[in-house]
């Protein structure tokens, strides 16, 4: 317990959660090692296994006051906000002038939007701590949260008599200000606070945004220019500047800022379609594409990305891409005829003469007087070998061009041809709705590095972790390392084996095995000679083959691996360890595209005729086989079924993998690398809770990299409100 509590204090918070497991493990009846643990996951983002740490510490010993403080925490940080206000009201109970327990209680009151409650809370902590400052700054905020905008500026206004030198007290009044539709009043506000401190955060840039609404661009311009100059790392400022000069057709200007913006870590989508345009502009097309691309990375909703990338692609000639691109616009707004025409066009000239025709008509349905339309269709029908019909559209176009006056003041559609749709100064990135995308489109910048070298110390979830399952696991004579993780890696079938000593080397299963180190490579082999030279001897020893089939596989010959598998299981059809090695070996050469059908010469000549298709479907079918073949010999062979389940995820399959993960799991409800599969599979399924819920396991049992997915799904929900 007390190394655990070191460990806590040093902030090495997987390591101490190791620790209070292994207490766990032997007295499951003490609360104090389920709270430590919950104290150690709050600090890596785990707030939802937290709460049930915290549970069971409750229930072992419903007295403890700061096991209702953390549980308030955690409940408070997953916005169970009246659970988090009950736990934070008993731990008072226990400690009613605890100033840190009101605190929290005011912030959970407030998010519940009990401002009342929020703010006598806030009375009684002044109460509490009579000198404290800032209390009727906090007062005044809520109020203003409440729209009580003359309460909110009365209590701000103390708060400045008390401590003129407060500047979030100017920046709440120049909000009041400006909800209340003075502008000018909140500008002069600033104003103040500016000359109390020239270089306070943030108030050159709410200036110009506040000179903005008032159309004042010449004076935004100026506050911009102040901004970067305070905060030059920041990129918003740039963002808005480069619009202001986009705006005033400065496009070098423009450009420059937008550049900056983005080299500062802008992930405002607007930034790179405005940048994408201009650079269009400029005639660099590649990196035009690169914008627009990245936008579309950050924002997979975003409309306007498709269609500024359509017309740059149609430009270039990918006609193909820009169809795609254009039907991906058209199913987020379907009603945008802008996008539609562009279609219609495209059809047209890649000889898509049916839908061209039908979305033509479909303009004219809103836009009857158009005639571009009518000359399209004459040209569409004209292909299509009807001159009749082709010649009365071009009536139409003849009908509308020479009566101009008339149709002019008709309803019309102007073609959209500039390769431009600018994004407003306002843009914000929208996440999209699939919870995959959301945690990829996270960049590794946004994740700070620990103040440690070592990966496992610290905040870990600071570490940013891929969006990728962990490695089969595999059989091996090599050593292997079991950092934290508790995973049992025995089995009677490999002990089995191991007590023959027909061998030299003891068979071992890893987990997510690495590649051996090139000065380990020329053991292996003397390993291969030796048992050539054993077969040789005895060329019906199925174990011998099958040895030699794992040392092939750790020097990455899989093909002789294959072999050498093929020849164990023919001697031995009740041989599970080969069946698990094969299927294992068959999912390696289809990652390195290896023909793995191709056993004889006579095979390899059919299978040259096969599409990759069809080769991917028997590697598919091969491999399945094999799983199924260790699961039916073997059924409490956990490992099969984690391998299983890696391999139906890698086919996205992810209702299958999630199956077989929880067979896995019901076999050890110890193995942390089938939590974390099953966590990833529910992300692709965008089922978020119960992501969550093994991802808090996993990290519990020492993948310690589910703590920064974890602390992302965090992100994306808290940071985008």
């Amino acid at each position: 317990m007390s190394i655990g509590q070191n460990a806590l204090y040093f902030e090495d918070y997987v390591l101490s959660i190791q620790y209070f497991n292994q207490v766990i493990k032997i007295k499951p009846y003490l609360p104090e090692p389920y709270m430590y643990r919950a104290m150690a996951k709050i600090n890596l983002g785990d707030y939802l296994g937290s709460e049930q740490d915290c549970n069971e510490a409750i229930k072992l010993n419903p007295f403890i006051p700061y096991a209702y403080y953390t549980r308030g925490f955690a409940r408070k940080n997953l916005e169970k906000y009246p659970d988090a206000i009950h736990d934070f009201t008993k731990a008072l109970e226990f400690d009613p002038d605890n100033s840190g327990y009101l605190a929290n209680r005011v912030e959970a009151r407030e998010r519940n939007m009990d401002y009342k409650g929020a703010i006598d809370d806030l009375k009684y902590f002044k109460k509490l701590n009579p000198k404290a400052k800032g209390i009727e700054y906090e007062i005044g905020r809520i109020m203003l949260a409440d729209n009580d905008t003359a309460g909110a500026e009365e209590m701000v206004r103390r708060n400045i008599e008390i401590d003129s030198t407060m500047e979030l007290s100017y920046k709440l009044l120049a909000h009041i200000k400006e909800k209340k539709n003075d502008i000018s009043g909140a500008i002069e506000n600033l104003k103040v606070l500016k000359k109390i401190n020239s270089r306070a955060e943030n108030v050159d840039m709410e200036m110009g945004r506040l000179y903005l609404a008032l159309n004042d661009t010449a004076s935004a311009l100026i506050a911009f220019k102040n901004s970067i100059e305070t905060e030059p790392g920041k990129p918003y400022a740039y963002g808005i500047r480069a619009f202001i000069r986009m705006v005033r057709n400065d496009d070098k200007g423009a450009h420059e800022d937008y550049s900056k913006a983005i080299e500062n870590g802008s992930e405002y989508v607007g930034d790179f379609i405005n940048r994408g345009i201009l650079n269009v502009k400029r005639y660099n097309f590649n990196q035009a594409l690169n914008d627009y691309n990245y936008a579309i990375l950050l924002d997979r909703s975003n409309s306007l990305a498709y269609y500024n990338r359509a017309l740059l692609r149609n430009n270039l000639g990918d006609k193909n891409n820009a169809l795609t691109d254009l039907h991906r616009v058209l199913e987020m707004d379907p009603n945008n005829y802008e996008a539609l025409l562009q279609k219609a066009h495209l059809a047209l000239d890649l000889g898509m003469l049916d839908e061209s025709i039908s979305d033509f008509e479909t303009i004219l349905k809103n836009y009857k007087y158009f005639a571009p339309a009518y000359y399209a269709l004459a040209d569409a029908y004209q292909k299509k070998g009807d001159k009749r019909t082709s010649s009365y559209y071009k009536s139409l176009v003849f009908e509308i061009v020479n009566n101009k006056d008339y149709y002019k003041k008709k309803q019309q559609l102007e073609p959209k041809n500039q390769m431009v749709k600018v994004s407003t100064a306002e843009s914000i990135v929208t996440q999209s709705e699939n919870l995959a995308d959301k945690l990829s489109a996270q960049s590794e910048d946004k994740f700070k590095k620990t103040a440690y070298s070592d990966k496992l110390r610290g905040k870990v979830q600071e570490n940013y972790a891929e969006l990728t399952y962990i490695k089969n696991a595999d059989l091996t004579f090599e050593d292997v390392d079991s950092v934290l993780t508790s995973t049992n890696r025995f089995h009677d079938l490999i002990l089995d084996f191991n007590r023959q000593n027909k061998y030299t080397g003891k068979l071992k299963i890893a987990v997510n095995s690495k590649i051996i180190s090139a000065g380990n490579v020329q053991s292996h082999f003397e390993q291969i000679d030796k048992l050539s030279a054993a077969i040789l001897q005895n060329s019906s020893d199925a174990d011998l083959y099958f040895a030699r089939a794992v040392e092939f596989e750790t020097v990455q010959d899989y093909s002789s691996s294959l072999e050498d598998l093929n020849k164990a299981i023919a001697l031995n059809d009740q041989f599970t360890l080969a069946y698990f090695m094969r299927g294992n070996v068959r999912i390696k050469m289809m990652e390195f595209d290896v023909n793995a059908t191709t056993e004889n010469k006579e095979e390899a000549n059919s299978s040259a005729l096969m599409n990759s298709e069809e080769k991917n479907r028997i590697h598919r079918l091969n491999v399945l086989e094999d799983y199924d073949k260790v699961i039916a010999l073997n059924p409490d062979f956990t490992f099969v079924y984690y391998n299983k389940a890696n391999f139906l995820a890698s086919q996205k399959d992810y209702r299958a993998s999630i199956i077989h993960y929880s067979k896995a799991i019901e076999q050890d409800s110890y193995f942390s690398e089938a939590y974390f599969g099953r966590g990833l599979s529910y992300v692709f399924l965008n089922e978020e809770e119960p992501a969550k819920q093994d991802l808090s396991k996993a990290g519990e049992l020492g993948i310690y990299r589910a703590y920064n997915l974890l602390n992302r799904l965090l992100f994306k929900t808290a940071g985008n409100k």
